[in-house]
C-alpha cells in the first residue's frame, strides 16, 4: 500500500501522468486501499501525522494521497460516506458524460451537487431556484432526480439556447424555466416565491457584499425555506497574503481574490439576519470535481491543467454552505 501510494505521489508531484490517468490511479488505490483489513488501514496513522504541522508548501507535494488515505478511512466508518463510496455518485454517473463535458463550465457541477444535497430537507416536489445555472445541466439534474419545479437562473448563458438543451433533456417548461438574471441587481420573483436556492460554483461572482443575503437573495425563499451553495475556495485565505507559484499558473491574482476558505464564508453568512446557519464545511469532492472538468476539450479546462499538473490542488478546496431562512 505504502508503495503505492508513494508512486502515486510521485506521478503527481512530477506531473508524469494526464490527469485522466491520475483519475485511473485513484480508482486502483481507491480499490487496493479497500481490500485491506481495518487494522492497515488504521495503521495509515501513524504514518500522516508527520506532515500534518509542516507549512502548506512543504505539506503540498503530499497532499494528494495523504488526502485520498484520510478519505477513505473516514468511508470505513462513516455510514452515510461509506453508501457514497459504495455507489459513487449514482446520479452524476448516469448522465452521458459526453454532454455532461459539453455543458459543465468548471469543475463537475453535478458532482457538487449531488454531495451537497446529500441530506437536503427540500420538499420533493418545491419550487427551487438554479442561481448561476450556466449551461443549464444542474437544472437538468434538480428537475429529472430530485423532482423539483426549476428557475434556471443565469447572467451569461442565452436563454434560449437552455430551452433547447431542457427539451432535447425531455423537459418542459412546465419542469424548467430558463432566465436571463442579474442577481446582484435584483432578481425578478415575487417575495418568498421559493422552497430553496441552490447555487453552484458561482455564488463568489456576485455575493461576497454582506448585504446581500438579506437584501437580494432571502426575500424571495419561504419562511423555513433552505439555501445550499457551493463554492470554489482556498484551504487557507492566508495564502492570498504569498499566492503559491503553482496557482499563478493558471490564475492572475484578481482571479483568485474571490476563493477564499471556509472560516471567511462562515463569517460572511453569520451576518445574515434572515437566516440561520446550518453547516459550512469543505466538501469532499473537490479532486474528483477538478479531475472530470480537467479532461475537457476547451481553452478553459486547458488553461487550468498547468496549475493543477503542477500541484494547486493541494491549496484549493470546496466549501458547502447551507441556510435556512427564519
Amino acid at each position: 500500500l505504502l508503495c503505492f501510494v508513494a508512486d502515486f505521489n510521485a506521478s503527481e508531484m512530477h506531473g508524469g501522468r494526464e490527469p485522466w490517468q491520475r483519475q485511473a490511479a485513484r480508482e486502483r488505490l481507491r480499490e487496493t486501499f479497500r481490500a485491506f483489513p481495518p487494522s492497515v488501514r488504521n495503521a495509515w496513522q501513524d504514518v500522516d501525522p508527520e506532515t500534518k504541522d509542516q507549512p502548506h508548501r512543504q505539506r503540498a507535494r503530499h497532499q494528494p494521497a495523504i488526502g485520498l488515505v484520510r478519505a477513505m478511512m473516514r468511508l470505513s466508518t462513516d455510514p452515510k460516506e461509506a453508501a457514497m463510496a459504495t455507489h459513487g455518485f449514482p446520479k452524476s454517473n448516469a448522465y452521458d458524460q459526453t454532454v455532461v463535458r459539453e455543458k459543465i463550465m468548471g469543475p463537475n457541477p453535478l458532482k457538487l451537487l449531488e454531495e451537497l444535497l446529500q441530506d437536503h430537507a427540500i420538499p420533493c416536489d418545491g419550487t427551487v431556484m438554479d442561481l448561476g445555472s450556466g449551461q443549464g445541466i444542474t437544472s437538468v439534474m434538480l428537475a429529472k432526480d430530485y423532482g423539483f419545479r426549476v428557475f434556471a437562473c443565469d447572467l451569461w448563458s442565452d436563454p434560449t439556447d437552455n430551452l433547447r438543451f431542457f427539451e432535447r433533456m425531455g423537459l418542459s417548461t412546465d419542469r424548467v424555466v430558463p432566465l436571463k438574471t442579474d442577481a446582484a441587481n435584483g432578481l425578478p420573483f415575487a417575495r418568498e416565491f421559493f422552497d430553496a436556492v441552490v447555487s453552484i460554483d458561482s455564488y463568489h461572482y456576485f455575493a461576497c457584499d454582506p448585504a446581500f443575503l438579506d437584501e437580494k437573495l432571502l426575500p424571495f425563499v419561504k419562511p423555513g425555506g433552505f439555501v445550499y451553495i457551493a463554492v470554489p475556495g482556498m484551504k487557507d485565505d492566508g495564502l492570498h497574503e504569498d499566492l503559491p507559484a503553482e496557482l499563478l499558473l493558471s490564475w492572475t491574482p484578481e482571479e483568485l481574490s474571490a476563493l477564499h476558505d471556509a472560516a471567511y464564508w462562515q463569517a460572511l453568512v453569520n451576518q445574515a439576519q434572515d437566516a440561520d446557519v446550518v453547516s459550512v464545511h469543505e466538501m469532499d469532492v473537490n479532486e474528483e470535481a477538478w479531475n472530470d472538468w480537467l479532461v475537457c476539450d476547451n481553452e478553459y479546462s486547458v488553461n487550468d491543467r498547468a496549475s493543477l499538473d503542477a500541484g494547486a490542488g493541494a491549496y484549493l478546496n470546496f466549501v458547502a454552505i447551507v441556510l435556512r431562512k427564519r
